[in-house]
């Protein structure tokens, strides 16, 4: 039906990607954030054994993050 789509990759570091878990798992955890769900390791490394990171070739927009 002829839908124009844009894929958005953001490329963060580890040591970033885990602090940010860390920060929405502790305004869950104070009732600070009642939209999302508490991710545990157990969760974490079921959802990092089926990631495939893309290639910039697969995405149209890279962005790169280190906080």
């Amino acid at each position: 039906i002829n839908i124009d789509c844009e894929l958005h990759y953001i490329d963060i570091t580890d040591n970033a990607w885990k602090k940010n878990i860390k920060e929405r798992n502790s305004k869950i955890l104070n009732n600070e954030d009642k939209s999302n769900y508490y991710l545990d390791e157990g969760l974490v490394d079921k959802l990092l054994s089926k990631w495939e990171e893309p290639t910039q070739k697969e995405v149209d927009v890279w962005y790169e993050v280190d906080r």
